[in-house]
């Protein structure tokens, strides 16, 4: 147990009360850390804002400063004030508290918070911590159980594992709007598509990114000087240094499908959307949205054109909240755009515009899918119901990295087309990244996105899968 006289030295206790009011004196003096300038940024950042987002390298202190320190310094400052940890699990969550009872009942100067009319052995639950200063901290896992309470500051811990992220936006930051208070989410990044790389983009959230290295130095020299940095790259290799201490979200994800250096082959820079036909075969990949609200799946549509052995991607969009037949009538217009026409002279000396074979929908039947299928066959457009059992999907996602590692797969991106841009590198590029290879419960393989939506890589999966059935195309109008 750290005794008083070992926390407060030579001070007096009104001396040393008043210094407590500084967050980096209670830190260093009460709980014995070492406080970092970047740590201080934190808390100017949660004293001043209430939605603040901050990523950080592993190890740096995000959670011993602002999911322990931070609560323990309030606790002991303010009255009434109710907090939470919230992590992606239950027993993750009740690891924080339990350490934060722990600071509190080995130092003479914290068991103070600890009630005076509970019994030592029995003060708390393994979810409250109720504090003589009438403040509480709670701690939660991540989903809709986290409801029933209503708190002034809230922690997210390790936000990118979290992976429904509507719980986040439903269930968690609303337990701080009735008092008004601050939400901060901490973690280190896991993907470009992940929970905190939305809210750093997010114009609500203030904070940044704090790597492990800036300017060529460490940013906690003492607990991480340089050469111990060097040698946990050279351990746990480039990619994960590259994501766990550099806070690169873009680095190559473990078992991903579609990696990072994969996708680069593919990429054709200067190449944005076309919206005309083009000589080949032209398929349009349809995946549709199940649910509405904020957070659901989106429509997406994606135009793929083969010609020889290339595939390329002429056209991408997606849509949220769409009606049946608005979701036809837009698959009408693709129809229209992408239809290869001519003209033919009949028996009778008219001139009729025919259109050629070269373009097919293939739709995920289930759902609404179904009877927008049949709204597009009624209307003599070439569709076809994708089969999505388990066994089919995976062919279609293995069949598009096969094209990708053949580089017979072509993805615009031109920095002129702002179109392009927001949806192959806002959308698209992300998902793709955030598609991993894991086993069932049975062992089997399968592929499951690490990101909220996968909307717009299985709509690329369905027309690669189309034009790959296709054989290379001859123009037989040309005979």
């Amino acid at each position: 147990m750290r005794t008083k006289k070992e926390i407060m030295g030579d001070m007096s206790q009104e001396e040393f009360s008043i210094g407590c009011l500084d967050f980096q004196f209670f830190a260093e003096h009460v709980m014995g850390l070492m406080v970092k300038s970047y740590h201080l940024e934190w808390i100017d950042f949660i004293m001043n804002n209430r939605r603040v987002a901050i990523e950080c390298a592993t190890g740096f202190g995000k959670t011993e400063i602002l999911g322990r320190a931070f609560f323990l310094w309030i606790s002991s400052t303010m009255e009434n004030k109710e907090m939470c940890i919230v992590s992606k699990t239950l027993p993750q969550a009740g690891k924080v508290l339990s350490e934060i009872k722990d600071y509190i009942e080995n130092n003479e100067w914290l068991e103070e918070l600890i009630p005076k009319d509970k019994p030592r052995s029995n003060w708390c639950s393994a979810s409250v911590l109720p504090l003589s200063t009438g403040c509480k901290i709670f701690c939660r896992p991540y989903s809709e159980n986290i409801k029933g309470i209503h708190v002034d500051y809230l922690i997210g811990d390790e936000v990118s594992s979290y992976e429904d992220y509507e719980i986040w936006y439903r269930f968690v930051v609303t337990r701080t709007n009735a008092k008004n208070g601050t939400v901060v989410a901490i973690s280190t990044p896991d993907n470009m598509a992940d929970l905190m790389q939305e809210l750093l983009s997010n114009p609500e959230y203030v904070g940044g990114s704090y790597p492990a290295i800036k300017n060529g130095k460490s940013i906690w020299p003492e607990h991480f000087p340089m050469d111990k940095l060097m040698r946990i790259k050279n351990e746990i290799g480039i990619a994960a240094f590259e994501r766990e201490y550099l806070c690169n979200p873009k680095a190559a994800v473990d078992n991903a499908l579609y990696p990072a250096h994969i996708l680069n082959e593919c990429i054709a820079l200067g190449t944005g959307f076309s919206m005309s036909a083009h000589e080949g075969f032209t398929v349009v990949g349809c995946d549709f949205a199940i649910a509405d609200g904020p957070r659901a799946d989106f429509d997406s549509y994606i135009v793929v054109n083969k010609l020889g052995a290339k595939a390329t991607i002429l056209h991408g969009e997606t849509h949220k909240g769409m009606s049946i037949a608005a979701k036809v009538l837009r698959l009408k217009d693709l129809y229209q755009a992408y239809r290869k026409t001519y003209e033919e002279k009949t028996k009778d000396g008219k001139i009729v515009e025919q259109t050629a074979s070269t373009i097919k929908f293939i739709l995920d039947p289930s759902n609404v899918g179904a009877a927008v299928y049949e709204e597009l066959r009624t209307a003599g457009i070439p569709c076809e119901a994708a089969n999505f059992d388990a066994v089919n999907r995976n062919a279609m996602l293995i069949n598009l990295r096969q094209m990708m590692e053949n580089k017979d797969l072509i993805i615009p991106r031109d920095k002129e087309d702002p179109l392009c841009m927001n949806f192959v590198d806002n959308k698209l590029l992300k998902e793709l990244l955030s598609i991993i290879e894991t086993r069932t419960p049975g062992g089997q393989i399968t592929y499951k996105s690490k990101a909220p939506h996968d909307d717009t890589v299985m709509a690329l999966a369905m027309a690669c899968h189309g034009v790959s059935k296709q054989k290379d195309f001859m123009d037989f109008m040309a005979f």
